[in-house]
C-alpha cells in the first residue's frame, strides 16, 4: 500500500489430516499490518518487505502469520498503518489535520499475556448499498484468579481505536 507496487506470498504447509494441498499463495496487502517487537531489538513483520522473494520476481516479499510470533520474547505488538492517515495535531493555538502513517502499540509481558489479532467484517446497508467495513483487534488474553479476562483494542474505519473487554459489545454505526 505505498507508492510502488508490492507483492506479497505465503507458504502455506501441506496438511494431509484436513487435505491442505500447501504451497506458495499471494496475499492481499492489508491497511492495518501487524509489528512484533522483541526484547532483542529484533522486529517480525506481518508484510515483510525486508525479506524478498526474488524466485517470483522484482517486489514480491513475504508474508508472515501470527503463530509465527514467539510470544515468550516479545516486548510490543504494533499495529501499523499502510498508508498516510489524517491525524489531528495541536499546535498551541489551532488544531490543524496532517497526513502520516499511524501507529497503535500493545505493551506486551508475556508472563500474563496471550496475544489476540484478528479481523472482523462488519456488513450494512448505507444510502441504498450494502457496505462492508473491515475493523481490525488486537489486544490480549490474561487469566484474572482463574478467571479469563480479554482486553481488545479495535481499529475502527476512522482510525480511532475502541477498547472492550468483548467485541460484540461494540456496534459500528453508518
Amino acid at each position: 500500500m505505498s507508492n510502488t507496487i508490492r507483492k506479497f506470498k505465503f507458504n502455506r504447509p501441506q496438511d494431509l489430516k484436513n487435505n491442505v494441498k500447501g504451497g506458495w499463495e499471494d496475499v492481499a496487502e492489508e491497511l492495518w499490518q501487524w509489528e512484533a517487537h522483541y526484547i532483542d531489538g529484533t522486529i517480525l513483520k506481518q508484510f515483510d518487505d525486508n525479506h524478498p522473494l526474488p524466485e517470483f520476481g522484482e517486489g514480491v516479499f513475504l508474508f508472515h502469520q501470527l503463530r509465527e510470533i514467539d510470544q515468550s520474547k516479545l516486548k510490543a505488538f504494533k499495529m501499523v498503518s499502510a498508508i498516510e492517515l489524517p491525524t489531528y495535531q495541536f499546535n498551541g493555538k489551532t488544531d490543524q489535520v496532517v497526513m502520516e502513517k499511524q501507529t497503535k502499540t500493545l505493551l506486551f509481558n508475556p508472563k500474563f499475556m496471550k496475544l489476540i489479532h484478528y479481523y472482523k467484517v462488519y456488513g450494512f446497508d448505507f444510502m441504498h448499498e450494502h457496505r462492508k467495513a473491515k475493523i481490525y483487534v488486537f489486544g490480549y488474553e490474561n487469566n484474572v484468579n482463574g478467571v479469563s479476562v480479554k482486553f481488545l483494542n479495535m481499529i475502527m474505519p476512522t482510525g480511532e481505536v475502541v477498547t472492550t473487554d468483548d467485541q460484540n459489545k461494540v456496534i459500528l454505526e453508518r
